[in-house]
């Protein structure tokens, strides 16, 4: 069911290319938000919608973590964590810290400001 969710959600609001234009509509709201375990974090300082992309992509990559969803529009991402071991809120801010100070650079290089 989780799976179903994610890939419901994703279909709406998943742009995988670099844009520097802003999106005609937002997207629709995250669906892991109603999740009970779920995690919501800021992510500041995306400078397109390839970052949502790839810190999500990282974000499920990690243990502990079952599930994640990154919004460019809203700068949010949201975490279900596992029932045992599940990756905790500090675990998972430094994996998106990490990678937002990376992305920076990369995004600054082509040009693209973060979004605000």
């Amino acid at each position: 069911m989780l799976a179903s969710v994610l890939i419901a959600s994703l279909a709406v609001g998943a742009l995988t290319a670099c844009s520097t234009a802003p999106a005609k509509e937002k997207e629709a709201p995250i669906a892991l938000a109603s999740h009970p375990r779920v995690m919501k974090l800021p992510v500041v300082g995306m400078g397109c919608r390839g970052c949502a992309k790839e810190i999500g992509a990282l974000l499920r990559h990690q243990p502990g973590v079952m599930d994640a969803e990154v919004s460019f529009e809203h700068a949010e991402a949201y975490v279900v964590a596992g029932e045992t071991n599940g990756a905790t809120r500090e675990q998972i801010a430094r994996v998106i810290d990490g990678e937002m100070k990376r992305r920076a650079a990369e995004c600054a290089a082509e040009g693209k400001s973060p979004a605000k």
